[in-house]
């Protein structure tokens, strides 16, 4: 009786999704497509899991136990074939904008309706075999793709023939140690295959040669999601990495990366970028990485990064040095991918230092500075502002109630002349004392630039920041949350955000 129950359970879920998918493929685009029906096997692979209450008529009889037991003793051995994780999530996002003082000019509204898909799939469990998934699709729903001069939230999403876009960022399958010296090899859309943000269709390998030395080699379409002119004609790129590992604690990485970027018909961008890393473990507890990289032939920029900490004494210490030495102008999407909005980056220099104190158990003192200095003054523009920020922050757990928590900050901005002191606060409370608990926070804080990198016009100066955001995790892998911000500069920004997510 229980199996039938299952069965008819499954498929009616597989009727009904089937429907729903055949209606979204006829209507929805192709990326949506692809995201969407990936979603629809995930869910209908999931098992079905009976209610702990379950009624007389839905237990199994005592004749049929043993053939139960059996089954679900196949089951399980089945089962244990594959691993599989991941998680669905949705999100709605409403936001407004209007004058912080009186005018005639409108509030502006927007309405984006996001879901993401992640799966990562593992058979047998010993990970033989592999494939992931991630995706998005988002939908503008008050579908007004072809906005008339100024809106203040254009963004790259707002560039789509259609409301409803999708973007598959990895779908890769992966075989391990196919051969002795092939570690992995890899084929599909891939993202980041070394520390570059990149995105291709093609093949990537690792090979182990000999002990001290590893090759990652990969290639393939690159894929741009956000070109203006992704239809000019055919992109790809290539890279080489090497690791070598002379001691223990050292790793030393070279990589290179070539990229064909055709804008248009008869313009075509060709860039070579090489990079040198060096990665170092001083102690058990004090790490050091250092990199360069080249593009074309010019030096592009060097970053500087040591970490350590005290466990004893409850310190721990970050900092981190970082040097652009050249004018950054349109290069590869690879290299420059939101050009189209910031412009150049002119060269630059920026300094972060943060230390961290836990003392008495419950509280925490966190001081910190950042300093961005640009090499010429007369470079300084928008998205490319030089300022000093010096900030404080005074941490209680368990503070006035058990499970409530409250932080106090204290912070000077100096930008140019001018300088600005402010204080922000974080108050929360959880249900319970393990991670898996509902939790709320509210506070304030101040930013004297804050931006926005995918929106035009996307850099707001002086504001003052109020915010309210909470999580509730249910039972079986199921939570909710929400956010609401409110932003108070020479305009008036609001956003609410409602969001739900299933981890299996």
């Amino acid at each position: 009786m229980y199996m039938g129950i299952v069965k008819s359970r499954r498929y009616g879920r597989a009727r009904m999704c089937f429907r729903w998918a055949i209606q979204f493929y006829r209507r929805g685009c192709p990326p949506a497509r692809l995201f969407f029906l990936a979603s629809l096997l995930v869910i209908m692979l999931l098992p079905v899991t009976p209610c702990k209450g379950a009624s007389p008529a839905t237990e199994p009889s005592r004749q049929n136990a043993e053939v139960q037991s059996t089954e679900e003793e196949e089951g399980e051995t089945e089962a244990s074939s594959m691993a599989l994780d991941g998680y669905v999530a949705a999100k709605y996002v409403s936001r407004t904008a209007r004058p912080a003082q009186g005018s005639e000019i409108e509030e502006e509204g927007d309405e984006d309706l996001f879901a993401h898909l992640r799966v990562d799939a593992a058979f047998p469990r010993e990970r033989r075999y592999e494939f992931h998934f991630l995706g998005l699709v988002r939908s503008d729903l008050d579908g007004e793709q072809s906005r008339q001069g100024f809106f203040p939230f254009e963004d790259t999403g707002d560039t789509n023939k259609s409301a409803t876009a999708g973007y598959v960022f990895e779908a890769h399958f992966d075989v391990n140690h196919a051969l002795a010296f092939l570690t992995q090899l890899l084929l599909g859309r891939q993202a980041g295959t070394r520390d570059e943000l990149i995105f291709f269709d093609g093949l990537a390998a690792d090979l182990h040669t000999f002990k001290p030395l590893r090759l990652t080699v990969y290639g393939g379409r690159a894929v741009h999601f956000f070109e203006v002119n992704g239809d000019a004609g055919s992109d790809s790129l290539a890279g080489l990495g090497i690791d070598l590992f002379p001691k223990s604690p050292t790793r030393v990485s070279l990589d290179y990366l070539s990229t064909e970027d055709q804008r248009e018909p008869g313009r075509e961008l060709k860039d070579r970028l090489v990079a040198l890393k060096i990665k170092q473990r001083f102690s058990r507890h004090w790490r050091g990485l250092a990199k360069a990289r080249n593009i074309n032939g010019e030096q592009r920029d060097f970053k500087l990064r040591a970490t350590g900490s005290f466990p004893k004494a409850g310190v721990g210490l970050n900092a981190a040095y970082f040097r652009q030495y050249r004018t950054q102008n349109e290069l590869s999407q690879e290299f420059s991918p939101i050009f189209d909005i910031l412009g150049q980056s002119h060269p630059f220099h920026s300094l972060d230092l943060k230390l961290r104190w836990a003392f008495a158990t419950d509280y925490g003192i966190h001081l910190g500075y950042f300093r961005r200095e640009l090499r010429e003054e007369e470079d300084e523009g928008p998205f490319n502002r030089q300022y000093d920020r010096a900030f404080a922050i005074f941490d209680m757990d368990h503070f006035l109630f058990h499970r409530f928590s409250t932080a106090l900050t204290a912070e000077r901005w100096k930008s140019g002349a001018q300088s600005f002191e402010s204080s922000g606060l974080d108050l929360g409370y959880r249900l319970g004392d393990g991670p898996s608990h509902a939790r709320l926070n509210g506070g304030t804080y101040y930013s004297l630039y804050k931006y926005d990198y995918y929106a035009d016009l996307g850099e707001r100066t002086r504001v003052r920041t109020y915010y309210v955001k909470g999580k509730l995790p249910l039972d079986g892998g199921f939570s909710v949350n929400g956010a609401f911000e409110y932003e108070k500069t020479l305009e008036i920004y609001q956003t609410l955000k409602l969001g739900g997510r299933y981890d299996f």
